[in-house]
C-alpha cells in the first residue's frame, strides 16, 4: 500500500528502515499505527489516527489513550496541554465522560499528529535502543533446542516483562530438554507437536506451552543458570511462593483470551490431571474447578449488586440532602 497525503508526509520525515508506519484499512477509511515502547498495544503499535477517510484527506479522529498523553507530558509539554484541551472540547457533547476519547475530526491538526508521532519515537529510542537491538538480531536467526524461533516482538517482551532477550523460547527450551520434557515435580510427561484437549469440555491447546513452564527457584528472572531453572507443569508451578503463581492455582489469568468465557487456568489443570491419570501417575490435584467457577461468578454478581447499592444510597442521600435544603429554606422563610 503506497502513502498519500498527509501520511506520505509524516511517513517521509518518521519512517527508517527500523521505523516503520502500519496503516490498516478500517470500515470508514484507515488507521495509522506506529511503534511504541509502551503498552498501548499488544504488538508493539499504538493507534494514532482512525477513521482517516479517503488516506488523503485532512479529516482524521486523532487517538488519545495514556502511552500517547504520558509521552507528550514528558517530552512536549506545550503540545500535551493543547491536546488536553482539544480532548476537553471532544467530550463536552457526550454523555460519557469517562476515560480518553478520541479527538473530534472537526479539531484535526498535522501539527500535533506530527508532535505525538515525534514523541512516541522518541520514548522508542530511548526505551529500545538501536545497539540492544544489534546485540539481540542474532537471537533472530536461531533456533532453539526445540525447533522454536523467536521475533523482534518476542524479544521485546521477554526485556518488558523484566527477563532476559533471550529467555523466551531459548532458555526455556533448553531447561525443558535438560528436564526430559517432564515435570520435575510430579513427573508428568509432555510431547511437542501434539495438542491437549480437556475430556470434559474438548477446549484444547495446539502444543504443551501453555501447561509447560519454566520457573526460576530464586525468583531472580534475570538468573538463567541451569541449576537455578526448574520445569514444571502449570499446577506444580502454582503452588510456588508468590502472589503471581498463586494466580495460577486460584483461576484469575486468563489464557490471552483465547476462551474469554472460561476460566481457561482450569482448563489448564483440568488436562494435566487428566494426563497424569493416562500416564499413571497417582497425583491428583484437587482444584475444586467448579467451586472455583461459581465463586468467581458469585464474586461477579456480588460487586455488581454492591455497585448498585451504592448508586441507588448515593440517590438517597441526594434527595436527603436536598429536602433538607428545601426544610432549611422554608424555616428561614417562616422565620422571617
Amino acid at each position: 500500500m503506497s502513502y498519500r497525503g498527509d501520511i506520505k508526509r509524516l511517513a517521509t520525515e518518521f519512517e527508517e528502515e527500523d521505523y516503520k508506519f502500519q496503516v490498516d484499512l478500517l470500515s470508514q477509511g484507515y488507521r495509522l499505527r506506529v511503534l511504541t515502547s509502551g503498552r498501548g498495544s499488544i504488538d508493539g503499535y499504538i493507534n494514532v489516527l482512525h477513521s482517516y477517510p479517503g488516506y488523503r484527506t485532512s479529516r482524521g479522529h486523532i487517538s488519545v489513550n495514556v502511552t500517547i498523553v504520558e509521552s507528550l507530558k514528558r517530552n512536549n509539554p506545550e503540545s500535551h496541554r493543547r491536546l488536553m484541551g482539544m480532548h476537553a472540547k471532544t467530550i463536552e457533547f457526550q454523555s460519557d465522560k469517562s476515560g480518553y476519547k478520541p479527538i473530534h475530526k472537526s479539531m484535526y491538526s498535522y501539527q500535533m499528529i506530527r508532535d505525538i508521532i515525534k514523541s512516541i519515537k522518541s520514548d522508542y529510542f530511548k526505551d529500545y535502543p538501536r545497539e540492544k537491538r544489534n546485540q539481540n538480531s542474532s537471537l533472530l536467526d536461531k533456533e532453539s533446542v526445540l525447533g522454536r524461533t523467536t521475533s523482534e516482538k518476542s524479544i521485546k517482551r521477554n526485556l518488558d516483562k523484566g527477563y532476559t532477550a533471550d529467555w523466551w523460547p531459548f532458555v526455556q527450551d533448553e531447561a525443558r530438554v535438560n528436564a526430559e520434557m517432564k515435570c520435575q515435580c510430579c513427573g508428568v510427561a509432555f510431547k511437542i507437536d501434539t495438542a491437549y484437549e480437556c475430556s470434559l469440555t474438548k477446549l484444547r491447546f495446539k502444543d504443551c506451552f501453555p501447561l509447560y513452564h519454566v520457573h526460576h527457584k530464586d525468583r531472580n528472572t534475570k538468573n538463567n543458570n541451569p541449576t537455578n531453572l526448574e520445569a514444571l507443569c502449570l499446577t506444580c508451578h502454582s503452588f510456588e511462593a508468590g502472589t503471581g503463581h498463586e494466580k495460577f492455582r486460584t483461576g484469575q489469568i486468563k489464557y490471552r483470551g483465547t476462551f474469554p468465557e472460561y476460566v481457561s487456568n482450569i482448563l489448564h489443570h483440568r488436562i494435566l490431571n487428566q494426563m497424569r491419570r493416562q500416564q499413571g501417575i497417582d497425583i491428583t490435584f484437587d482444584m475444586d474447578f467448579e467451586t472455583l467457577q461459581r465463586k468467581q461468578k458469585i464474586e461477579t454478581a456480588v460487586s455488581d449488586k454492591a455497585q448498585k447499592v451504592i448508586q441507588r444510597q448515593s440517590g438517597i442521600i441526594e434527595k436527603q440532602e436536598g429536602l433538607i435544603e428545601r426544610l432549611i429554606s422554608l424555616i428561614k422563610r417562616t422565620v422571617a
